[in-house]
Formats: structure tokens, sequence, C-alpha cells
């Protein structure tokens, strides 16, 4: 079986499960963002060049909110860990809607099962480089995960996510977007914005949009996501938007599918690295990328021991409807 032809039996919200779309040049094709140059998309689908702050997460509007309230409706569903306003542990195997989330430490939702829809996650303080949400083996749909209260303290990674599923999120002000680990099952993260990546100064952690710390299992699937990176501090400290490093104890040996993205930032907008030994089959396929002005801006692909799956991948031109621009090839 192709790899292409397992994700989509995995996970047909990402490829949707819709009749065979015609492509203008005569040609089908079942996957909803794996599209030939001259095609048109799925009806319905939002690439992540389509992405914005109004079709994503809240959508601005909050208005349906409540507050998380242990001592209230939302009794027995988390603890505060070492006093309350602080560090929340959210208990597993449970669906959370439609709630605001204020904490001084860090949320985790460790244990698997746990559903989070149409939330507001917003930190006001954090130990330097800790994360706003962990998530393990749960869902993280329509919500925002804002780092805006706190107070330019910006060293600090937006979600860590670990054999989770990621879908239509806003994810914004920090210094890291997504951080994720997949080591059995499959990882999903798709039609998110990520966007105000900032810089703390003096600080001397990584700026990036996205970073893949270890794919085993059925893999990571990266599609439809906008990632934009255009701070100027950013713009010097850039790792990338899109990264890969193996984390210390965990390898990427399983299918990573990079698909339908917009990537913008300096650097290199993808920075892939790898150890001996490790084998990395990525496919990268129809995403927009563009390379922001800076004195570090080197560019659009780097690799050292890894070398992907690479094919209809183009400068993003905001004035072709496809968003194509120039073919990048590498």
């Amino acid at each position: 079986m192709k790899m292409l032809d397992k994700l989509y039996q995995i996970d047909k919200s990402v490829f949707p499960p819709s009749p065979l779309w015609k492509f203008k040049k005569g040609i089908y094709s079942k996957y909803g963002m794996f599209l030939k140059s001259g095609s048109t998309p799925p009806p319905g689908t939002l690439y992540g060049w389509n992405l914005t702050t109004l079709n994503i997460g809240l959508k601005g509007d909050y208005s349906a909110l409540t507050d998380f309230d242990l001592n209230g409706a939302d009794a027995g569903k988390a603890q505060w860990i070492g006093g309350t306003g602080g560090y929340l542990y959210v208990y597993g195997n449970q669906t959370i809607e439609n709630k605001i989330f204020t904490y001084t430490k860090y949320l985790r939702a460790p244990e698997g099962g746990t559903v989070f829809k149409n939330c507001l996650f917003r930190p006001t303080a954090l130990q330097s480089g800790m994360y706003f949400v962990e998530l393990v083996g749960g869902t993280m749909e329509d919500c925002e995960v804002s780092g805006e209260l706190l107070n330019e303290d910006w060293a600090h990674n937006c979600l860590s996510l670990t054999n989770s599923i990621l879908r239509r999120n806003n994810l914004h002000h920090c210094d890291a977007g997504v951080m994720a680990y997949n080591t059995n099952g499959q990882t999903i993260i798709s039609q998110n914005y990520i966007h105000d990546v900032l810089y703390k100064v003096d600080s001397n952690d990584h700026c990036v949009g996205m970073s893949i710390w270890s794919s085993e299992g059925d893999g990571v699937i990266v599609s439809n996501n906008r990632i934009l990176m255009d701070d100027e501090l950013v713009r010097v400290h850039c790792t990338g938007a899109f990264f890969n490093q193996p984390a210390s104890g965990y390898v990427i040996t399983n299918g990573v599918s990079v698909t339908g993205n917009l990537f913008e930032s300096s650097s290199y907008v993808i920075h892939l690295t790898g150890t001996t030994g490790t084998t990395l089959p990525y496919s990268i396929t129809n995403n927009r990328l563009t390379l922001l002005p800076s004195d570090s801006a080197w560019g659009y692909f780097a690799t050292n021991t890894i070398t992907p799956e690479w094919s209809e991948n183009y400068v993003y031109d905001e004035n072709d409807p496809d968003g194509k621009g120039t073919l990048i090839t590498i």
C-alpha cells in the first residue's frame, strides 16, 4: 500500500472521503491536498494559504465561552497542582467545550482521551522554556492558544503534542508554535494558523513554527497549516517555519506527510536535521513557501543527512488563485 493510500485510510477528515476530484488537465485524485499543477482544489477545502484568524480557531468570537471553574460547573474535571491558578492537571477521557483556561504555570492533559473544543487557553506567567499546553493522546479542535498576557515574555512553546490530533486552531504569541512527538498511533496537525511567533531578547530558545521531534507508529500528518514568522527580531533568530530534529532518546522512522501548507519565515523555511542511523520518509508535496528578507534569509530548504520526497512546492504568490509562484526544486 502506498504511503498516501495508508494515510487516506487512517484519517479521512484530512484527506476528504468525497467523490474523486477532477483536475483541469483531466487527471483524477482522491487526495484533497495532493493536487498537481493546473488543478482546482476540492470544494470547501481550506489550504494553508486560505487560513486567517476569521476562519480558524474561535474566529474572534468569545461570546459562548465561560471560565473553567473547578469549584462549580467543572468540578472533578481537573486539579490544581501546587495552588489554585498555577499548574492545571486535566484528567483524561472527557470532552471539555467552550471554556476559558487562565493559569500562571502550564496546563497538562497527559492521560489520553482528553478532547478540547472551542476553548481559549491564556497563561499569564510561565517559567522560561515551558509550554502553554501539553496534550498526550488527545484532541484539540477549533481552539485558541494565546500568549498575549505574558507581558512580552515570549520564551515559551505554545503546544507540546504527543500522539494527538490538532485541528483548526489559532496559536499565537510564543517563540515556538508546536513541538510534536509521535511514539505510537498517529499525530495529525491540520488547518492550524500559527502566527505572532516572537523572540525574547537575550534568550537562547529556537524560534520555530513547528518542530517534529519523533515519528514512529503510523507517523505524522502535517496538512493545510499556515505558519507566519514575520516579526523583525524573529527574522534574525529564526530556525525555520518547519523544523525537524529528533529529540534525545527519540527516533523518526515512519512517514511524515507535509502537504497543503503555507510556511513563511527567514533562515531556511523548511529545515530538516537528523542523526546517524535516522531514516526519515518525509513526503513534502504541494506546499507554498515564502522566504522573508533578513540578514539570515538563507534559502527555502536545508538538510544535512535527510533527503525527502519533494514535489510541487512553490514560492507563494498571493496574486495567484492557487498561491503558485515559481516552482522550488532541491
